[in-house]
């Protein structure tokens, strides 16, 4: 699981020259491996994103700065921001001062190279997947064309949250869209099939003990005494 830390927005934008994309054979909704260099789609400064709608109407535009939302950091070329609960909320990195590494997460110099997330993964001490480029001393996670980028919402295809354990495993299994369960190991299988039989074994223990709980309540012979009296109280009325 890896957490979003922080999200990139454009501010100021800058048309691209359509007329080299074309020459040089790229076309919209292309593979993002595939897409145009930024040197080329945006000759006069930027980077290229293809998912943002330009000033003259058309899909893609050059990205000049950038937001993080929540944040002060606003029209800002690079990202520069401190998770020390001052700029923003404290994120510690369970880890001592040292060099140029803080206690907690900073992100320094970052240059995005299209709108996205800025992630983490679990007990990795602030290592963030977009490597040294986001924060000094990260390894970065790697991919087929290097240290990914910063995630797009549309490369997104889950989001964890809350659930019993082991019962997500349905839920993927039934899942229509995404990787499915392909990806969920045995050991969960294994989990989830101990959660559905405590689940029926519960009933079985459950219901005894409420049962001598019931019947060793003062509440239950006083029931018992009253519908004694009543009992007595209607048979002397029968006989009058």
């Amino acid at each position: 699981i890896h957490r979003a830390i922080l999200r990139v927005v454009a501010n100021g934008t800058a048309s691209p020259d359509r007329a080299a994309i074309s020459e040089a054979g790229h076309q919209t909704n292309e593979p993002h491996s595939q897409e145009p260099a930024d040197e080329l789609a945006c000759p006069a400064g930027g980077v290229w994103d293809p998912t943002l709608r330009d000033l003259d109407g058309a899909m893609g535009t050059c990205i000049l700065t950038w937001d993080v939302p929540g944040t002060p950091v606003r029209n800002q070329s690079t990202i520069n921001i401190s998770f020390n609960g001052e700029e923003a909320g404290y994120y510690d990195c369970k880890r001592p001062a040292h060099g140029n590494a803080e206690a907690y997460l900073v992100v320094h110099e970052w240059q995005p190279t299209h709108e996205g997330l800025l992630t983490l993964g679990d007990a990795n001490r602030c290592s963030v997947d977009q490597g040294p480029s986001a924060t000094n001393g990260s390894a970065g996670v790697h991919g087929v064309n290097g240290v990914v980028e910063a995630i797009r919402t549309d490369w997104v295809i889950g989001r964890a949250g809350a659930e019993i354990p082991w019962l997500g495993v349905l839920k993927l299994a039934l899942s229509t869209s995404g990787p499915g369960a392909v990806y969920v190991p045995n050991s969960s299988y294994v989990g989830l099939a101990g959660v559905i039989g405590a689940v029926l074994a519960v009933p079985l223990f459950l219901d005894p003990l409420v049962v001598r709980i019931f019947a060793s309540s003062p509440e239950r012979d006083e029931a018992k005494r009253e519908h004694a009296t009543d009992m007595m109280l209607d048979a002397l009325q029968e006989e009058e």
